[in-house]
């Protein structure tokens, strides 16, 4: 949470009743951008970590990788926080607590 308060992804308050929250502003962020900050993997880079990959000189994973991580990089850059809030707020999808009730 520090990281992204850092980018002012998140906005933070300090003290005994401190803690993070997102204003309108905030819940436009792109979930990609979230992404880029919390995680090494290298989504927009290359299958595997070596610089031996590219569409001439492929590697092993090339193929299946490519389709995957660009349905992985339309979700996560085309969704935002305040999105899925909106969907939760509406209940097109549940909570694992939810979906175990209503079972």
């Amino acid at each position: 949470m520090q990281a992204l308060s850092r980018r002012k992804l998140v906005l933070s308050v300090k003290g005994p009743n401190g803690g993070f929250f997102m204003t309108e502003k905030e819940n436009q962020t792109s979930l990609s951008e979230i992404v880029k900050v919390l995680t090494a993997i290298p989504l927009y880079g290359l299958c595997t970590r070596t610089k031996a990959c590219s569409e001439k000189t492929s590697c092993p994973m090339h193929s299946d990788y490519k389709s995957i991580k660009a349905n992985i990089i339309h979700l996560i850059e085309f969704n935002t926080i305040g999105s899925i809030q909106k969907r939760m707020d509406m209940r097109l999808f549940f909570t694992k607590k939810e979906q175990n009730n209503f079972l």
